[in-house]
């Protein structure tokens, strides 16, 4: 009913049907001019008649040259009613090259003419039909003339004529081949399929053009182009198949998205303006144009050593909407093979794992099938760098100039400045990439060590040798492991293990030999010396846990620095005479040894051992262990007594310091007085005060008047509390000899250290340590310094590892201490065995922003801290996590997984800072996390508004609207230019029944799927199309990638979709139609709710000369309707939409002329003088019924003149008036349109008259 009009098969000849008159020809002769309506075979035509000698003759230009493949066919009606012939002639120029006779009809009955003329009824029309190929006489774009003669007349006779009708004159075209199809950029062969996309709209609307084959018939032709099957007619083609254009000037194609299929065929049909066979191609109408929307990239260079492989990935979406697809196979390929194939995902990514098998540059090809490419995939290249072997195999260090290896250990030192300078491998494989340094092990801030550039932060290589300086402080010894990380490589470097101390130290004092041991009595000697600090700026402080290595006569001794940096051995020679002992002090175990020699003179044997014996307190003095013992704030007696039979009995002794006063606040009674040695001894006082003397060791002599060797004894100024004079290292944890607990931690190994004080009297006694509880053992932590034996105690301490390593359980226990030479037993030390030293190991920052609870909102913003312990590193359970927001200070827990949360509820607007704070037991360090919360004064939700289907803004979630079955919605989103929710992600969700309960399909972005609410601070959210499943209700809410909470829910209510659809045109004028010509209406259906044309929906038309009728809507809502009316007078074209409850129609009114005829064209007077004013007058009636027609307009010709329209009077006449021009003779013309066959045409002959001279 709604048929589009196609321009092909267009005559070269213009106006060959006489539909308007001659109008396009030229009229030569007295007798043209009649055109008239007659009946052949039922079927109403128009004829022209010529006589007496008349002819008509028009001008053409051909497009082409003839040929096989073109060929110019004449063809029309002709009846010679006449003696002789007359001619149809073709010129080219004044050259003839046709000509056809036009033969008389030797069987015409004359008398049965006359007598119908005589009765006013028209001949009968009996003609013969002519069919000439034209000559090849021509070529393209010459101006061919066709002429029409008649024959002469008899004079009188007004009956002999030529009648012709229909001329028609094709070019016939043989078929179109094509070279290319060219869509858009794709040149496409012949006979392939032309594949549209959905979504080619506006400024990416599908251009099309096509290029015959050279030398084919419609090269350089005009053609039109029509789609057949466009679906809901949705596809716009400018120009439209009313318009002719080259083939190889542009279409362009619209074509949005239909819903309902993924695909949908169809074809298109180019006709050619002239005489020829449609050109068919096969479409189809679907997402056929794909694109990689988003696309993983190598993220680091695989390694053929290690075996490893690397992920790519794609997601596959349409080129135009952007809607992203599930299962498609995507292919993945290398110049050898396709060596994996896997399938979109719902987000419409698909993955491969690439294994590399030669190293270089790969190129990895990811094509999926897009028949919209002349290739029929889409591909993008990926380019992956495969290392043969692994960078980090040739790290190194450089130390000092000298390069190490990289996994070999570092020793900065503490209180300085240390470069960790890297050197990369020599073929530049990093080069380009970027490097980050990273940290494991005692914590850097605790340490007190800065490092530049930060650690974790990604350096750009530009060069072989970098560098990191670590700016350490002078806090504690550590050991720490740093690695590189690179950009582009999967596996972090190997660690560089670090050891942090003093490592760069000198000998400070030294303790010559105390004494001259006595081999035969297994005397030892004492050696001492302090070790020191060495910085940039000079010596520093002592140095603890230095190594001493003493090499003696015998072999070497280890030992350590203890307090005040200083180290010392005990050492018992086994032969007399001056030795040598050399102490190497070296800072860690690689470092160049510092060397210090001491000379020892020890003596075979002592004439003392056999002629005296020395008591303290009444107690005999062993000389080679205890030796002689003081207290602070005692008395002691010191008694040399002779042996029976002594040979020194009576010979003068005498006590002295060994060299000068050690100034320890210990009084020797009569020092350097000789005294006889009696046969009940000699005696001295040795008294100190508790308060002004110091512990420590002393030396003392003995001198025998005429004995040159004197008799050494070594004593120990000791505090009367002996738990003073040492204390306890739990590794570099120092604490007291009391009740207050140790935390020793599990998955540890920890050393346990009797430390006593700097140049201590304790030194070379025995300590033993055993535990007053359960046996170690039972805590899977055996101890590897065996417990109940005896460690001697030297300058560096008594030493025992604590292996808590395998331990799993938290326990309790004691470690006692004993020195068991002083019958001393400290007390029980309390161990509390736990995850003592913890750290923050990983931060989850708000993930959103809360709104103050002033502002009604009460979901807060969590924030997190995952704790690990330091040794095991893992996370830990129920480990208390201090929070502190300002206000308030809750404590939370961990979980099993090492996660405590806190729920931060701000009570103002803006940035908070909130600090979680973990205490460590071990050593009461503290680890602290600070986390930036923003908060907002009011609730962003507030100011959302949504338009619904393009109608008027309203806040969201105050007014339930209406989607419709069979309906595509839309929700524009829009806020204030402040709001929050600008430029994060909104996604929308969906309450109540579900997508699928309702038929309903959401497009992109899905139902959950954020999309960035950007800065013109508008969003078009998302359509959804709603089939028919069933009636409900749901609603829609948004969640914002920045809040806690969801917007509130906006109520839906889905239903049936006729009770809500509208005629968009709500009133029409009045269209008044000639005779013949056809009725084309169209409306708009739109939805009542959104506005948004409704596709599908059934009009129904009606008129009284066309029925009823049915069409249905296209995709712009447009329902069309064209018909031919037959009744003249008024009558309305009814449109209905909807059901018989829900309907809505519109009346268009219509008005029918009646049918017209000219029955007469007469002049009182047809001729005149030159300028005189001469008129004529045409008569119109009715076809139908003979009734004179008013205000009929009627169109005027005559040559050389402009004449202006006239309308008929009440009695159907219209008048003329013009002044003869300069022409012999000439034809007025009168015009009406709307006769039985278009126009009304009668033509009067007016002749000029002579002026006389």
């Amino acid at each position: 009913m709604s048929e589009l009009i196609i321009q092909a098969d267009q005559s070269l000849i213009l106006n060959g049907d006489f539909l308007e008159g001659t109008r396009g020809w030229t009229k030569i002769g007295s007798a043209v001019g009649t055109v008239e309506d007659e009946y052949v075979t039922g079927e109403r035509i128009t004829l022209l008649h010529l006589a007496e000698e008349s002819w008509v003759s028009q001008e053409f230009d051909v497009p082409k040259k003839p040929a096989d493949q073109a060929q110019y066919r004449l063809s029309f009606e002709c009846e010679t009613i006449h003696e002789q012939s007359g001619w149809l002639r073709i010129f080219n120029g004044k050259q003839l090259i046709d000509e056809i006779e036009l033969i008389p009809k030797p069987d015409r009955n004359l008398e049965q003419d006359l007598a119908r003329l005589a009765a006013g009824q028209p001949l009968i029309f009996d003609p013969d039909p002519y069919v000439q190929t034209l000559s090849a006489l021509f070529e393209a774009g010459d101006k061919l003339r066709i002429e029409i003669r008649s024959p002469p007349n008899e004079e009188n006779d007004n009956y002999s004529k030529v009648r012709i009708a229909r001329i028609d004159l094709q070019l016939y075209l043989d078929k179109l081949k094509l070279k290319t199809v060219k869509l858009d950029k794709q040149v496409l062969g012949e006979g392939g399929t032309l594949y549209l996309c959905m979504g080619a709209t506006d400024s990416d609307s599908h251009d099309l053009t096509f290029e015959p084959e050279p030398g084919n018939a419609w090269e350089n032709t005009e053609a039109s182009l029509m789609l057949v099957d466009n679906p809901q007619k949705a596809i716009g083609v400018m120009p439209g198949p009313e318009i002719d254009q080259l083939l190889t000037e542009h279409w362009l194609l619209h074509a949005p998205v239909v819903p309902g299929k993924d695909c949908y065929p169809l074809t298109v049909n180019l006709h050619s303006r002239y005489n020829a066979e449609p050109f068919t191609i096969d479409a189809s109408l679907g997402h056929h144009r794909l694109k990689f929307r988003e696309r993983l990239d190598a993220a680091y260079y695989p390694i053929l050593k290690h075996g490893q492989s690397v992920r790519l990935g794609v997601q596959v979406a349409s080129y135009y909407t952007n809607q992203s697809f599930a299962g498609l196979t995507v292919n993945w390929s290398t110049a050898e093979h396709v060596f994996s194939a896997s399938v979109s995902d719902e987000h419409g990514w698909a993955y491969c794992d690439f294994q590399p098998e030669t190293a270089g540059d790969a190129h990895i090809v990811a094509s999926v099938t897009s028949r919209y490419y002349a290739s029929g995939v889409y591909t993008e290249s990926f380019t992956v760098r495969v290392l043969e072997t692994d960078p980090w195999d040739e790290l190194l260090a450089v130390v000092d100039g000298q390069e190490t290896a990289w996994d070999s250990q570092g020793y900065p030192n503490r209180d300085s400045r240390h470069d960790v300078q890297v050197r990369l491998p020599a073929d530049g494989s990093l080069l380009g990439t970027r490097l980050s340094l990273h940290w494991s092990g005692d914590d850097h801030g605790q340490l007190g060590v800065d490092i530049s550039p930060e650690l974790e932060s990604a350096v750009p290589v530009t060069e072989r040798d970098m560098v990191w300086t670590l700016a350490s402080g002078g806090d504690l010894d550590g050991k720490f492991t740093l690695s590189l990380v690179c950009s582009d490589l999967l596996l972090p470097s190997p660690g560089r293990p670090m050891s942090l101390a003093r490592n760069r130290v000198r000998i400070g004092e030294v303790h010559e030999a105390n004494k001259c041991p006595v081999v035969d009595e297994q005397e030892s000697v004492l050696l001492r010396l302090q070790v020191l600090h060495e910085t940039a700026f000079g010596d520093g402080d002592p140095v603890r846990n230095a190594s001493v290595e003493w090499h003696t006569p015998q072999g070497v001794i280890t030992a350590w620095s203890g307090d005040g940096g200083w180290a010392s051995v005990l050492y018992t020679p086994i032969e007399a005479g001056n030795l040598k002992v050399t102490a190497h002090v070296k800072a860690h175990s690689e470092s160049v040894p510092i060397t210090r020699p001491f000379d020892v003179r020890a003596l075979a044997s002592s004439p003392w051992k056999t002629e005296v014996e020395i008591l303290l307190d009444g107690e005999i003095v062993k000389r080679n262990t205890l030796g002689v013992v003081c207290r602070r704030g005692h008395s002691h007696t010191l008694i040399v007594k002779p042996v029976e039979e002594s040979s020194w009995l009576d010979k003068n002794i005498s006590l002295h310091w060994r060299g000068d006063d050690p100034g320890i606040g210990l009084q020797l009674s009569e020092p350097g007085v000789g005294k006889p040695l009696s046969k009940e001894g000699v005696q001295w006082t040795l008294s100190s005060a508790a308060v002004s003397s110091i512990s420590s060791l002393f030396e003392l002599e003995l001198h025998l008047e005429s004995v040159e060797v004197v008799r050494e004894l070594s004593g120990r100024l000791l505090s009367a509390q002996l738990s003073t004079e040492f204390s306890f290292l739990l590794d570099q944890i120092r604490a007291e000899p009391d009740e207050q607990a140790l935390y020793p931690c599990l998955g540890a190994t920890h050393s346990f250290n009797v430390m006593p004080g700097a140049l201590s009297p304790l030194v070379g006694l025995q300590a033993v340590l055993t535990r007053s509880d359960a046996p170690i053992d039972a805590l899977g932590a055996p101890v590897v310094s065996t417990l109940d034996t005896s460690e001697t105690l030297t300058d560096g301490g008594a030493i025992w590892t604590l292996d808590f390593s395998a331990s799993e359980q938290p326990a309790r226990f004691e470690l006692v201490v004993a020195l068991p030479e002083l019958d001393f037993v400290a007390p029980a030390k309390p161990m509390v065995l736990a995850h003592n030293k913890v750290r923050i190991h990983a931060v989850r920052e708000a993930a959103v922003d809360p709104v103050v609870a002033t502002a009604g909102s009460t979901a807060p913003a969590w924030l997190w801290v995952q704790v690990y312990s330091h040794f095991t590193q893992r996370p830990v359970e129920q480990v208390p996590v201090n929070w502190w927001d300002g206000v308030n200070s809750p404590t939370t827990w961990t979980d099993s997984e090492g996660w405590s949360g806190f729920g931060f509820r701000p009570l103002a607007g803006g940035t908070h800072s909130v600090i979680a704070l973990v205490d460590s037991y071990f050593d009461g360090n503290e680890d602290s996390r600070m986390v930036t919360v923003n908060a907002l004064e009011t609730d962003p939700w507030a100011g959302l508004m949504v338009s619904f289907d393009g109608k008027r803004e309203q806040p969201w979630g105050e007014r339930t609207y209406f989607p419709r079955h069979n309906g595509q919605h839309r929700i524009d989103l829009k806020v204030p230019s402040d709001s929050d929710l600008l430029n994060y992600g909104l996604a929308l969700g969906m309450t109540g029944a579900g997508p699928g309960e309702l038929g309903m399909r959401f497009d992109e972005p899905k139902l959950g799927e954020f999309r960035r609410f950007n800065e013109e601070e508008k969003l078009t959210f998302n359509y959804y199309s709603v089939g028919n499943a069933k009636n409900g209700s749901f609603g829609l809410c948004f969640a914002s990638e920045r809040l806690a909470s969801l917007s509130p829910v906006n109520a839906m209510s889905l239903g049936e979709g006729a009770q809500v659809v509208k005629i968009a045109e709500r009133s029409r004028i009045s269209q008044t139609l000639l005779w013949g010509e056809a009725v084309s209406e169209q409306i708009t259906i739109v939805s009542v709710i959104s506005g948004r044309p409704m596709a599908g929906v059934i009009v129904t038309w009606f008129s009284p000369d066309l029925g009823e009728v049915t069409t249905t809507t296209n995709y712009y809502g447009v329902a069309r309707v064209r018909f031919v009316p037959t009744t003249p007078g008024a009558f309305e074209l009814t449109a209905t939409v909807g059901e018989a409850l829900h309907s809505e129609s519109i009346a268009i009114p219509l008005y029918l002329n009646q049918p017209r005829q000219i029955l007469s064209l007469t002049s009182p007077k047809p001729g005149g003088h030159l300028g005189e004013r001469v008129s004529a007058t045409v008569n119109v009636v009715s076809a139908l019924t003979s009734e004179p027609l008013e205000g009929v307009e009627v169109q005027w010709e005559y040559p050389t003149l402009n004449l202006a329209p006239t309308t008929t009077d009440v009695d159907g006449n219209a008048r003329i008036e013009f002044r003869m021009p300069g022409l012999r003779r000439g034809w007025l013309d009168a015009y009406v349109p709307g006769g039985y066959s278009g126009w009304e045409f009668k033509t009067l002959e007016f002749e000029l008259v002579p002026t006389n001279v």
